[in-house]
């Protein structure tokens, strides 16, 4: 039985904030199931869910040895979650299985079992793709509260005099995991709780009318009060405090969110709008800090020349939209500033920094230059690449429904542009600024072409920059 190591759970988790989490988890499966072609889909399941649970034993064994469980379930995880990712930022993954009649059969009967408001449920041409999202998750509850005890264990030990207490260390997850151990698990925010008038505001909102009873029930089995037996040091006064305790509003809270799981997931899902758009906003609010440091490269393996501070700052973006990150990569977006530098400095490179790979975009305008790095990379791909857009410029690859999308955020006072506002076969630049002229404002292409990028999901990234991106990792002899 196949064990995942504390590495592979961690990149698991990085993956899932801002990366396509597919690439990972496929691997994962296919890694279970590979020899076990004769297996039906429903086995390969059993088979994959087996290694999670002896992977949660052994991250137990070895870690906390005196809290072991007894005994360890992995089941399907369909929680606001995990649905956010299989239907929101899921790519489709079903050409990766060799689907058989039977296996059909299996997912179509998850899918029948599924308990969701319709509104919420895939279509009939997605609900495939949607099955098998959901089933390559990894047991992310339990998997937190694993981690959720290794950081209680480690707290407790640094505050132990001369640090004497000893203990299997576990490097405790930075700020990525933890976007992924916490909103894998917190389906109701606080903030969500107390716009909603905290406990009595859920049990008497319309919206989870059909799970009044149960959260009345909840309310009367908790007690009114509950005592923190640790000196809390206020944050108001600085004073510490010995005789705290939570309120009702908060005991309910905290038994909602920790203690009672079927019922917050199901109030979680009636809640589902408030989950999606935290979610949101806490993704856009790690990918703007990612986004700091997203082209520095100390040491570069290949370089990709563009012409200009667009492509400079979209390509590492629509990289990361396809879980291919260039920076931690070791690869460099260079800036050439014109066509006629991007030649200049693939001819300075190429003589003079011999272990360093090449990829280079140019536009449509480029066709003499296109030419002449063509004759210097012949039968040297294994080297270098040439990626050439054959029509128009780098801003033509944007599709048009995020070209409105962007301009309606970044110009939200010039009324409401829509793809119909731009024909495919003529340039838009000029259809661009045209429509912004019509409200007396100026287009900022790098604004713009980093708002597209950073709007696209992985499947509306151009086929051409995924190649291009697909070929940089070819060449540092990345898979």
């Amino acid at each position: 039985m196949i064990i995942f190591p504390l590495d592979v759970i961690k990149r698991v988790f990085h993956d899932m904030t801002v990366f396509q989490h597919e690439e990972i988890l496929l691997k994962l499966f296919k890694l279970c199931t590979n020899d076990q072609e004769d297996k039906s889909l429903k086995e390969k399941v059993e088979l994959y869910h087996s290694s999670w649970g002896y992977t949660l034993l052994d991250l137990y064994k070895t870690h906390f040895p005196h809290e072991v469980p007894t005994e360890i379930q992995i089941k399907f995880e369909l929680t606001p979650f995990t649905h956010f990712f299989a239907s929101e930022l899921a790519e489709d993954i079903t050409n990766e299985f060799n689907l058989k009649n039977e296996d059909l059969i299996y997912i179509e009967d998850l899918y029948d079992s599924i308990e969701l408001e319709e509104q919420l449920l895939p279509s009939e041409d997605d609900f495939t793709n949607y099955i098998l999202q959901i089933m390559l998750f990894p047991p992310l509850i339990q998997l937190n509260d694993f981690f959720s005890k290794a950081y209680r264990w480690q707290a407790q030990s640094a505050k132990s005099l001369l640090n004497t207490v000893n203990f299997n260390d576990v490097e405790m997850p930075k700020y990525e995991i933890n976007f992924g151990l916490y909103l894998a698990t917190s389906f109701i925010s606080q903030e969500t709780y107390k716009a909603m008038g905290e406990m009595d505001g859920l049990i008497n909102s319309p919206e989870l009318a059909p799970m009044a009873v149960e959260l009345e029930k909840l309310k009367n089995s908790i007690p009114n009060t509950m005592p923190i037996d640790k000196e809390f040091i206020c944050p108001h006064c600085g004073i510490p405090h010995g005789d705290v305790s939570l309120n009702h509003n908060n005991v309910f809270y905290v038994h909602l969110t920790k203690a009672h799981l079927d019922l917050h997931v199901q109030v979680g899902f009636y809640l589902y709008k408030q989950f999606r758009q935290g979610i949101s906003i806490r993704l856009n609010d790690i990918f703007q800090n990612i986004t700091l440091t997203i082209n520095t490269v100390k040491n570069s393996k290949c370089i990709i020349l563009v012409e200009g501070t667009s492509e400079e700052a979209a390509l590492p973006v629509m990289a990361i939209r396809i879980g291919k990150p260039l920076a931690s990569r070791n690869i460099l977006v260079m800036n050439c500033k014109s066509k006629q530098k991007v030649l200049e400095n693939f001819k300075l490179f190429r003589n003079n920094f011999p272990n360093v790979k090449i990829c280079v975009l140019l536009d449509s305008d480029a066709e003499k230059e296109k030419r002449e790095i063509e004759k210097m990379i012949e039968g040297s791909l294994d080297r270098f690449s040439l990626s050439f857009i054959p029509k128009g410029e780098f801003e033509d690859l944007v599709p048009l429904q995020i070209v409105a999308q962007a301009l309606n955020e970044l110009y939200p006072t010039g009324g409401n542009v829509s793809a119909s506002n731009f024909d495919e076969n003529r340039g838009i630049i000029g259809q661009i600024n045209y429509v912004l002229h019509s409200f007396n404002s100026k287009l900022d292409k790098v604004r713009f072409n980093k708002k597209a990028s950073e709007l696209m999901h992985a499947d509306e990234v151009p086929d051409l920059i995924k190649n291009l991106i697909n070929d940089a990792y070819k060449l540092c002899g990345i898979k």
